[in-house]
């Protein structure tokens, strides 16, 4: 997670060193704090469906915050917090992915 915040791989422990980079840091703090706050949530919260509302609402504040700061995506994305877009992809491509040999189409019912 912490290695998607700063788009560098954190491999190893002295990988963590990055952590000493003032912006990386700032790029992963909201990814530790949503981190840690989804692991209260499934630890600690005894309604099922406090997970994945949680899971929902985090990428929802991101966009709040982003719209009450003023910022756009694409100002988001210069800032190191989202990626580079890419290329769209074809629906039927994504069916490649898919290897319909493996399903276990007997289980199925």
């Amino acid at each position: 997670g912490v290695s998607l915040c700063i788009s560098r791989p954190i491999m190893k422990p002295s990988d963590w060193s990055y952590l000493f980079d003032k912006q990386a840091l700032l790029l992963a703090i909201p990814g530790i704090i949503a981190g840690i706050l989804l692991t209260g949530v499934a630890r600690k919260c005894q309604d099922e469906a406090m997970l994945p509302i949680s899971m929902v609402v985090i990428p929802v504040v991101f966009y709040i915050v982003l719209f009450a700061c003023g910022w756009s995506i694409e100002d988001a994305r210069e800032g190191g917090w989202v990626g580079e877009t890419s290329p769209p992809v074809p629906v039927q491509d994504l069916f490649h992915l898919i290897d319909f040999g493996k399903v276990r189409w007997d289980l199925c019912k």
